[in-house]
């Protein structure tokens, strides 16, 4: 081997070190959550009364599970719109099979998948059904997610205020729930630039630090030339308004599926209660992540929210055996079946070219 080849053998070893690594990492989070998911639900199975278990058995209606699919076959509808809505363009875009594949793929692949893949994925998702940039489609679940985050916030700030005997209390959780509201209405791609270069700024003198560098790199490309020229069209507050309304309807189909999934196994709850349990358990949702199809952790919470309720232990632990599974079967299943309507003859979602001079993501300055 030459002088000059050993450049590119010291590149490609990098490189392969670097493959390695990453491969390791990957088989890592997967032994996080087979260890996560086997040691929560066996925690949860040894406090089973298998009496409980089977008496509530007895008492499922599966007329409800109806009501469960099509509540989910809505929130996926919902999502679709959003996404729509968030990527229209005048006259151009993706179109709404389009989006209702991905919605129905990405909700596929973040229930099951561990430690946030599905989400990972998401922008490479988009780019592939509708070549919208992965650039872009960072941004879209960036806005998408916290856009997500503030409404459950609210919804759960709510119910805690509904729940709550003290006056003062309440206050606090309404005043909570209003801020919540209120971000869901601000979230925009340049409410993320003017983060983005806060952050940078603060952040810029630790940046030799490996991590937090890759972080400043990061945050910094949300504030490039690039991405502000994706923030150069103005949204009104009725657009904004819509996609708040949409996100509230992505999550009131939540409660909806809940609703009739409790009702299934014979345990009809209030609406208060419904939202408490909603809100909960996704914003639990960062944790149950790093477990396969939150198996475990979801029921897990499920059951602390039902005990917190005032339900005996023994009846909270039979229903979330019950419902959660249920909950996660429904939303595969009709998931899969959306994504599977939604694609061509030739094995593939409608694709729609996006304008390169357009804006893709609805923004405001």
């Amino acid at each position: 081997m030459g002088m000059n080849d050993q450049p590119s053998g010291d590149a490609s070893t990098r490189r392969f070190i670097k493959l390695r690594q990453g491969d390791q990492g990957a088989v890592g989070r997967w032994i996080v959550a087979i260890l996560l998911t086997i040691g929560t639900l066996t925690l949860l199975i040894s406090m089973v009364d298998t009496s409980a278990l089977a008496a509530r058995a007895r008492l499922l209606d599966w007329s409800w599970t109806l009501g469960s699919f099509g509540f989910v076959s809505l929130g996926v509808v919902c999502r679709a719109l959003r996404l729509q809505w968030l990527t229209r363009t005048a006259g151009n875009g993706p179109s709404l099979k389009s989006w209702t594949y991905v919605a129905s793929v990405h909700q596929l692949l973040f229930t099951t998948l561990p430690s946030g893949l599905g989400d990972i994925g998401f922008p490479v998702l988009v780019a592939r059904t509708s070549r919208i940039p992965v650039t872009r489609g960072a941004l879209l679940l960036i806005v998408y997610r916290l856009q997500d985050f503030a409404l459950l916030l609210a919804t759960l700030s709510f119910a805690l205020a509904a729940n709550s005997q003290f006056i003062s209390a309440r206050i606090v959780f309404l005043t909570i729930g209003v801020f919540g509201a209120a971000i869901s209405l601000a979230v925009t791609v340049r409410f993320l630039q003017r983060l983005a270069a806060i952050c940078s700024q603060r952040l810029r003198p630790l940046e030799h630090r490996r991590l937090i560098g890759k972080f400043v790199r990061a945050i910094e490309a949300l504030d490039s030339p690039a991405a502000k020229r994706e923030a150069d069209c103005d949204v009104t507050i009725e657009s904004r308004l819509l996609l708040a309304l949409l996100t509230a309807a992505t999550w009131a189909c939540a409660v909806g599926n809940y609703s009739c999934l409790f009702r299934f196994a014979g345990l009809p709850l209030p609406m208060t209660h419904l939202m408490l349990i909603v809100g909960g358990l996704n914003l639990c949702g960062a944790l149950a992540a790093f477990a396969i199809g939150g198996i475990g952790i979801g029921e897990t919470a499920l059951t602390g929210l039902l005990f917190a309720l005032g339900h005996p232990m023994a009846e909270a632990v039979s229903v979330s055996l019950i419902v959660r599974p249920a909950a996660l079967i429904s939303i595969l299943m009709m998931s899969g079946i959306m994504a599977g309507l939604c694609v061509s003859p030739h094995g593939q979602a409608e694709e729609v070219k996006s304008r390169e001079d357009g804006c893709p993501i609805h923004t405001t300055k």
